[in-house]
């Protein structure tokens, strides 16, 4: 059986209808976009665990944990920027919550070491443009 013409099959749409089944339309509407999150909050973290080096099992259960947590807690807000900073619409960014979940889950505990990565970058351009602005050269 073929879907109706118009039918939205992405995963927001069908997670929101497989929702809608065990809450009712209302709450499945904030439902379902935070299933797929916490689906890919969970396989992101999955891939960090497994790509570091393996510890104590209760150790690894808190890290999992942790980053699920974190991704449950900031994809929303990552989509949002990736809205506002970009020429992206709002619907492509609902639409790809899981895979930003992934990719946040993914990185994990490294967000740190990226973060003083990007201000590294961020403080050497600007010191690069105020030696350039007082007449000095790079």
């Amino acid at each position: 059986m073929t879907p109706p013409p118009n039918a939205d099959l992405s995963i927001i749409a069908v997670a929101v209808l497989v929702a809608s089944t065990m809450f009712g339309p209302e709450v499945a509407a904030v439902a379902g976009p935070y299933m797929v999150i916490f689906a890919g909050a969970v396989l992101g973290a999955f891939i960090n665990t497994a790509r570091h080096q393996q510890h104590s099992l209760s150790r690894d259960l808190i890290t999992f944990g942790c980053v699920v947590a974190f991704v449950m807690l900031t994809t929303v807000t990552a989509a949002d920027v990736l809205v506002h900073y970009t020429t992206m619409p709002p619907l492509v960014a609902r639409n790809g919550l899981g895979l930003l979940a992934i990719a946040i889950g993914a990185i994990g505990e490294d967000w740190l070491r990226i973060a003083r990565w990007f201000i590294d970058v961020r403080r050497r351009f600007f010191e690069a443009k105020a030696s350039r602005d007082a007449g000095g050269h790079p």
